[in-house]
């Protein structure tokens, strides 16, 4: 595993199209990996910087916006990312922990070809705006955020934003269907979601339902890439669709 962090880490830097842009990279490889070290994370490092090297490459202007902070090493990492390529970073959280498991069998979610399960709970993951902010400040660039604290089916229908990137961690079905219903419609087009669950067979089905996105956003689900495996073996979990 530490073999193939260094690998595509070094792909990271090289990819880069010109001198400047490989000092942007290197810089932000550095600072994420910091955070990283530092916040108590429960993704993989390489997570971001793959989400980086996507919003790097997007050519489209709008904010980011974060679904589930925790204790804001996500959030720390996702305003480097920001603060790199000139955009806002909306963070979206209750900020109380995981509300009520709502819909049948969400509470504990089966992972692919895997005995494994993940089971939630309201109050799970919580990480206060204090302690969010504070982690940000010290890591991150808090001066790129706005806070919208909330559960997603309160604070969303208020956000009037048309997002270039959405980043789901919210771990319920229910919850990331929220996020979709009221910021799916707002995302640009070519523009990003991405979601920390891809391991999770009945999350990515729950979330692919075709039903409830004909119902609710009347059209059918986009393709999922990384959904079973992941987007990279070293980023378990990421999975990204697109706005075509």
């Amino acid at each position: 595993m530490y073999i193939m962090l260094k690998d595509e880490e070094r792909r990271f830097i090289k990819s880069a199209k010109s001198k400047s842009e490989k000092s942007l990279r290197v810089s932000l490889l550095s600072q994420v990996k910091n955070i990283y070290k530092n916040i108590l994370c429960l993704h993989f490092p390489f997570h971001f910087i793959l989400v980086s090297k996507f919003i790097l490459d997007l050519d489209i202007e709008g904010p980011i916006v974060e679904c589930g902070a925790f204790k804001g090493g996500s959030t720390a990492q996702l305003s480097v990312i920001a603060k790199k390529t000139n955009r806002k970073l909306y963070v979206c959280d209750s900020f109380h922990g995981l509300p009520t498991p709502i819909l049948p069998g969400e509470e504990e979610v089966k992972i692919f070809n895997d005995p494994r399960a993940h089971t939630f709970k309201e109050g799970d993951y919580t990480g206060t705006l204090d302690e969010v902010k504070s982690n940000v400040r010290q890591y991150g660039h808090i001066e790129v955020c706005e806070f919208i604290p909330g559960f997603f089916n309160e604070s969303l229908p208020k956000l009037n934003i048309n997002p270039a990137v959405v980043v789901l961690d919210v771990d319920l079905i229910s919850s990331a269907r929220d996020c979709l219903q009221y910021l799916w419609p707002q995302l640009k087009k070519e523009g990003y979601v991405f979601t920390h669950e891809a391991e999770a067979e009945t999350y990515i089905k729950g979330l692919m339902d075709k039903n409830w996105w004909k119902e609710m956003l009347g059209e059918c689900p986009p393709l999922v890439f990384g959904a079973g495996s992941s987007l990279s073996p070293i980023a378990e979990g990421l999975a990204m669709f697109k706005k075509e």
